[in-house]
């Protein structure tokens, strides 16, 4: 599936110190709580990538399958390749496009399916940045309790 974008859609840019400066779709003087929401889960993204993509590109590949999986996305962007950096930063930017687009497609569409997604995301980034720590078991435990509350 290629990703397209629409003329109202802007890339974000990525910055050296991991800021990922999202488009709104709101009037830019006032940010919702779903758009800081949206903002945080994609820097989130982006810095486990560039984590996880130096100590273990397997787990960089994980990560990336279980965020298109919960999202329901399909994208041929390779992050485990062992390119330049540029076109690694390229890559990472392309992904989180489609990761950002998603959900702002989401929130708009369908509010109660944007928020089950948002929650699982949330528990998919918490372990994927627990296991960088060394902190996997417990959070492992804690995601199973939490997936049975939602």
């Amino acid at each position: 599936m290629l990703f397209r974008t629409h003329n109202s859609y802007t890339l974000p840019k990525l910055h050296i110190d991991d800021r990922c400066h999202t488009p709104s779709l709101l009037d830019p003087d006032t940010l919702s709580v779903r758009d800081q929401q949206i903002r945080l889960y994609c820097q989130t993204v982006v810095a486990l990538i560039h984590d996880l993509h130096t100590k273990s590109p397997k787990s960089t590949a994980r990560l990336q399958r279980h965020v298109q999986r919960v999202l329901g996305i399909e994208t041929q962007i390779d992050l485990t390749k062992d390119d330049s950096k540029s076109n690694f930063e390229h890559n990472v930017q392309l992904f989180i496009c489609v990761v950002d687009h998603r959900l702002r497609s989401l929130a708009i569409d369908s509010p109660d399916r944007y928020q089950s997604i948002a929650n699982k995301l949330q528990l998919i980034l918490l372990e994927s940045g627990s296991a960088k720590t060394g902190h996997a078991t417990t959070v492992k435990s804690l995601r199973k309790t939490l997936s049975k509350l939602l």
